[in-house]
């Protein structure tokens, strides 16, 4: 007697139980059909029973996983005395119960969401030296936030979290000192060196260990950087950013710095470079000067595109607010900048890892500053609250509904960030790109994918092209349907393809990965090497009917350039005994 039954996200679907006469050296084959519930883990467990009291019970774990990604929205506004908020249940219409999350804060001074920023930044699921920096910079400043939208229990998990990216970064460092976007044998990127020496410095200095060679090797790397008396525009946000770092740390002259504001200031190009200029300068004694830069500064945030400092307007504006703050420059032009940086930022559909880091940076900078609130949370008192009050509503208490009311004389900052996978599939879109999808067989036939036979190896194409005329560091993402896995044979631009003829020539990339339930490539375009073809191998495994998540490409650093398929179906087709 054997009998199946289920817990959480997975159920049977149809008989759950057999009778099966089993003489000694025989097998028997019995199928099990199962369907998704909802988003999250399953168990099944079975119970099997025969003669002389004879009983097994065995469980397997199975996770439910969306065939689409985390979607976010935020919201943002001023209330004024005596004005309130209610948090309800319609903020969650449209998304799978089970996978939303709701984070607001309330604060004197725009927090710019930091826990929706946060959670956003702990949520990204891919980790070269920028992204990984990213991540981990932050909880430098904000610990005590990421406890409270919980990312972890106490100070020691967060720790543990910032221990775990310096170990990451420091294996993309070569032996210059430099580092890599993705593994220590890539060519070094002068910007991405000094941010990731930025973060290894900082975690020093908070008592992180970080191994002295690593700390000795990169901060010769930024000293080689600025040596010369003559620098190419291209350089100038590194040079900008390594002379910042080596004047908080006491490792470059002022002489030298003031060189290069009195002769490359006007030369400069990026709003963060200038800050970081002002900052460094500053920082090393000469306020007047420090002062001239950053007022060059914050006088445009426009920029120019072409430099590869993985910057925007906004990440440039986010940095320069907090090295205003972080630097005591005078306050005059502070609201202003402030101003401009919520307006942004609230304009935004999508943000890079790298705005987020900074907004971050930006909003802890500003905690406080707007002086104490007095706030009353369903009825309950709060006065006088000298830091943001941080709020993680779960679907339950949503369901009730809670509302905060502006009990103060002044105006309060609310913003929220509302995040879950959407109900309905989302369409196609596109902006700076194009992307196309297709299945062979291995002989180069178009496989028909509502009838794909079980144990089908296919090769998956991806092919497409960048519209935008600028230079992309894209990042490709293809979901598998779960009847699907990824064959551990890489498909490269140099592989012998013989047996492969019908495929074109593919795409050297920068970085790719073959994992469980998606394969993830990074491509370079720019504007003389605009289109891209890259492929994998994936067998049909598991019969059944399943969703077909799309392919889609962003640009990392302006996610507001990307493309994105239709969803579909797919089915996996026994053979016939």
């Amino acid at each position: 007697q054997v009998n199946f039954s289920t817990e959480g996200a997975v159920a049977v679907k149809g008989e759950s139980a057999l009778t099966v006469e089993l003489r000694p050296g025989k097998t028997h084959n019995a199928k099990l059909m199962l369907t998704g519930r909802s988003v999250g883990v399953g168990k099944i467990v079975m119970t099997m029973e025969g003669p002389k009291n004879f009983k097994i019970t065995r469980s397997w774990d199975i996770t439910i996983r969306p065939a689409q990604t985390t979607q976010s929205r935020q919201i943002s506004k001023r209330l004024e005395p005596g004005e309130s908020v209610t948090m309800a249940a319609n903020l969650l219409d449209g998304y799978l119960p089970g996978t939303t999350s709701t984070l607001a804060s309330f604060s004197r001074a725009p927090s710019l969401n930091l826990p929706g920023l946060l959670k956003a930044l702990d949520r990204y699921p891919y980790g070269c030296a920028e992204q990984t920096t990213s991540r981990a910079l932050p909880l430098l400043y904000v610990n005590d936030v990421a406890q409270a939208i919980g990312l972890g229990k106490d100070d020691g998990e967060i720790r543990g979290r910032v221990q775990k990216a310096i170990r990451r970064v420091i294996s993309m460092q070569s032996s210059d000192g430099g580092f890599g976007l993705w593994r220590s044998s890539d060519s070094r990127d002068a910007w991405l060196s000094a941010y990731v020496m930025d973060f290894l410095l900082q975690a020093d200095g908070r008592d992180y260990f970080v191994p002295r060679f690593a700390i000795e090797r990169g901060v010769v790397f930024l000293e080689d950087q600025i040596r010369g008396s003559d620098f190419e525009p291209a350089e100038i946000p590194a040079i900008a950013y390594a002379m910042y770092i080596l004047a908080r740390e006491k490792k470059v002259s002022i002489g030298a710095l003031r060189y290069f504001h009195d002769v490359f200031l006007d030369r400069v190009q990026t709003p963060l470079a200038l800050a970081q200029i002002g900052a460094a300068l500053t920082i090393a004694g000469d306020a007047e000067r420090g002062a001239s830069a950053f007022a060059k500064a914050t006088k445009s945030m426009e920029r120019d595109g072409s430099f590869a400092d993985y910057g925007t307007s906004l990440r440039d504006l986010s940095a320069t607010v907090f090295l205003a703050s972080a630097t005591k420059q005078p306050a005059k032009d502070l609201p202003e900048l402030i101003e401009q940086l919520v307006n942004m930022h609230r304009d935004k559909r999508y943000t890079s890892t790298q705005e987020k880091a900074w907004l971050l940076l930006a909003a802890h900078s500003l905690i406080g500053s707007g002086g104490p609130m007095s706030i009353a949370v369903d009825g309950k008192a709060f006065k006088d609250v000298a830091k943001p009050y941080y709020m993680a509503p779960d679907e339950a208490v949503l369901k009730t509904g809670i509302t905060v009311k502006n009990t103060g004389d002044s105006r309060i900052w609310h913003s929220m960030t509302v995040s879950g996978i959407p109900t309905e599939n989302l369409p196609p879109e596109a902006n700076g790109f194009v992307i196309e999808r297709a299945f062979y067989t291995l002989e180069g036939k178009q496989v028909d994918l509502a009838n794909v036979p079980q144990n089908e190896t296919m090769v998956v194409v991806i092919n497409g092209e960048a519209t935008t005329g600028m230079t992309h560091q894209a990042l490709i993402v293809d979901l598998l349907p779960a009847g699907f896995e990824i064959e551990n044979t890489r498909l490269t631009h140099n592989r012998e393809q013989s047996d492969l003829g019908f495929l074109p020539k593919l795409t050297q990339l920068k970085h790719m990965e073959l994992r469980d339930d998606r394969f993830v490539a990074q491509v370079d375009l720019t504007r003389k090497n605009n289109s891209f073809t890259v492929a994998y191998l994936v067998r049909a495994v598991t019969p059944g009917s399943y969703a077909m998540p799309a392919a889609f490409i962003e640009d990392m650093y302006q996610p507001k350039y990307f493309a994105r398929q239709a969803m579909g179906r797919t089915s996996v087709t026994a053979p016939v005994n």
